[in-house]
């Protein structure tokens, strides 16, 4: 109890000798909640605000003061102010705890619109997909718009570190201006019951999902996502997750393409207040459940994945990825000349910029590069995607 009358004491001094500092007002208002003082406390956080109107630390530390005392309207308001990347991983865990806890349970939304160019339309976002189906012919180019939208809800089931819900919405629509063949519409659903700690999360999903693609209704499928993660220092994350997937196509004449994935992945994540680093890799086996099924249905993936995302300031951000996949196949293909089990290696790296007009509206530009090698020979592609837009979050 003295050493904080002591610290009260002295911070004090240094908050009447210096008036501006909110690093110090936070501190004098940490020591006060663990003295019980709350007025005191709220009105140190509230200090804190008044010398710097941008302090994301200082408005969690008020709302989670508010939301002790049943302020829960005043605490909806002020976290509707926090700005996500001025706070620590630590500090971000919090705010997800206190946004997710009894009445500020969490709804975010995320859309956005772009206009972009492809010089290779027909590997579609999934290109297992598209080399099942389009590996035989010519790459074709086209002008597109897409549209993307993020809905997600979570539900805290009664503490905020303990047992919740999700739901998760994702829908993908673009259309080519002179391919319409490959106008693409997908959307999936995630919904699962999850539990969290202070250092680690543990989700638990189902999932659907349903693609249009090549002017008919393809494919469905469905599955089981388990996501773990744990924070091992501050800033530093470990993530390890498994998926199954089934995968059916819709119509009768493709059913033969049927297949199921069973995968599991690791990986590092390096976050602060301006910059996440990741490293990630993965591995899929894919295995035909027809009797009767296409070429190169069974087959085995693995993934290692590197980015970063950096925050130049307030207002432009960037981020960079690489991803290398090999492919192995258990077909041998019979078109290719010299007989060779086929093999597949997938160099595909992304770079983004994004401005911030305001808190929720962004502007994008974006360039991806994809480059496919195989030891068959109509499996290889390459193409180019640019692309600019706006970006909406709620």
């Amino acid at each position: 109890m003295f050493k904080y009358l002591f610290a009260l004491f002295a911070l004090a001094l240094i908050a009447n000798a210096t008036c501006l500092e909110k690093e110090t007002s936070i501190k004098v208002g940490e020591c006060y909640e663990k003295e019980g003082n709350l007025n005191r406390a709220q009105a140190a956080y509230e200090r804190a605000i008044i010398n710097d109107v941008n302090s994301s630390l200082a408005r969690l530390k008020l709302a989670t003061l508010y939301k002790s005392i049943q302020m829960q309207q005043s605490a909806k308001s002020i976290l509707n102010d926090i700005e996500l990347n001025r706070l620590t991983p630590a500090q971000q865990n919090s705010l997800e705890a206190l946004e997710t806890s009894h009445s500020l349970n969490s709804f975010k939304a995320r859309a956005s619109l772009d206009l972009g160019y492809d010089t290779n339309v027909n590997i579609a976002p999934d290109d297992a997909v598209s080399q099942d189906l389009n590996s035989s012919l010519e790459q074709q180019a086209s002008a597109f718009t897409r549209l993307r939208t993020d809905l997600s809800y979570l539900h805290d089931l009664g503490s905020s570190n303990g047992w919740f819900l999700r739901g998760d919405f994702n829908f993908y629509y673009q259309n080519n201006f002179s391919a319409h063949k490959y106008d693409l519409l997908y959307g999936r659903i995630y919904a699962g019951a999850g539990y969290r700690r202070e250092n680690f999360t543990f989700y638990l999903p189902l999932f659907y999902d349903r693609m249009d693609y090549l002017d008919e209704d393809l494919l469905q499928e469905y599955g089981i996502h388990p996501d773990f993660t744990m924070k091992i220092i501050t800033n530093l994350f470990f993530n390890i997750n498994a998926n199954y997937t089934k995968r059916q196509y819709i119509q009768t004449k493709d059913t033969f393409r049927n297949d199921q994935m069973l995968s599991g992945g690791a990986g590092l994540f390096w976050i602060d207040s301006t910059e996440i680093f990741y490293i990630k890799t993965r591995y899929e086996d894919y295995s035909a459940t027809e009797d009767i099924f296409a070429a190169y249905t069974n087959k085995s993936r693995l993934y290692a994945q590197v980015g970063l995302f950096y925050l130049f300031s307030e207002v432009i951000e960037a981020q960079i990825d690489y991803q290398y996949r090999y492919e192995d196949f258990e077909e041998v293909p019979s078109l290719n000349p010299n007989d060779v089990k086929r093999d597949d290696s997938n160099h595909d790296a992304k770079a983004a910029l994004k401005y911030r007009f305001t808190k929720s509206l962004k502007a994008t530009a974006s360039y991806h590069y994809i480059k496919n090698s195989s030891s068959y020979k109509p499996a290889e592609y390459q193409k180019h995607e640019m692309l600019v837009g706006l970006e909406y979050n709620y």
